[in-house]
C-alpha cells in the first residue's frame, strides 16, 4: 500500500490533506472543498513530498525484519530528546535543517561502518528535521548485536558520528532569543 485515506486524528501534528470542510485542524497541507473534481495526481505528489514519520517502534520493527537477526542477541536503542533547561536557559523550540542529499548519504555510511564491527548485525539512524519542542524525540538509533558488550560501544559512537559527521544544523530559540547552537559559546 502506497496511500491510506484515515478518519480521525485531528488533534495530531501528522500533515494533514483536508477534503471538505473540516475546521481548526492542526498541520494542513492542502484543503480542497467538498464534491469538487479534485486533480488525484497533484494530491499523490503533494503527498509523496511530505517527510516520513518515523518512530522509534517502526525503526526496531525494521531491525527485526532483517534477516540477519537470528545471529542477535540484544537490540537497544538510544533516543535523543528536546531538553527544556539547560544552563538556567529554558529552550522553547529547536529548528533542525539538515544539507538533504549529504545528510542522507552521511548517516547510511555511518551505518554502514558500524555494521562492520564484529557481532553487529544492523544499525538504523533516523534524525528529524523542523522543529521539535521540548521533551519530543529528535534522534533514534537502533543497533541489533550478538551480545550485549558489543552493543553499547556502537549505540554511543553512532550518536557521536552523528553529532560531529552529519550536516545537520540546530537553531535553539529560548526564552531570551534564538542562536545556532553551532555559534554560541
Amino acid at each position: 500500500m502506497d496511500f491510506a485515506v484515515v478518519e480521525g486524528y485531528k488533534e495530531s501534528e501528522i500533515p494533514k490533506v483536508v477534503l471538505g470542510d473540516v475546521p481548526d485542524l492542526l498541520n494542513v497541507v492542502a484543503a480542497l472543498p467538498e464534491n469538487s473534481d479534485w486533480n488525484i495526481d497533484e494530491l499523490v505528489e503533494l503527498t509523496r513530498t511530505q517527510p516520513d514519520r518515523m518512530t522509534l517502534e517502526l525503526l526496531v520493527k525494521k531491525v527485526q525484519k532483517n534477516p540477519t537477526i537470528r545471529k542477535a542477541g540484544a537490540i537497544g536503542t538510544f533516543t535523543g530528546i528536546v531538553r527544556e533547561y539547560t544552563d538556567g536557559l529554558q529552550t522553547q523550540v529547536l529548528e533542525f535543517e539538515k544539507y538533504e542529499k549529504v545528510a542522507e548519504e552521511s548517516i547510511e555510511r555511518i551505518c554502514t561502518e558500524l555494521k562492520q564491527n564484529d557481532g553487529i548485525m544492523d544499525v538504523v539512524i533516523h534524525h528529524k528535521i523542523g522543529r521539535v519542542e521540548p521533551g519530543e524525540d529528535i534522534v533514534y538509533i537502533v543497533v541489533a548485536s550478538s551480545h550485549r558488550t558489543q552493543l553499547f560501544p556502537v549505540l554511543s559512537e553512532a550518536i557521536e558520528r552523528v553529532k560531529h559527521e552529519v550536516p545537520i544544523w540546530k537553531k535553539e530559540i529560548t526564552v531570551d532569543g534564538e542562536f545556532w547552537v553551532h555559534d554560541h559559546a
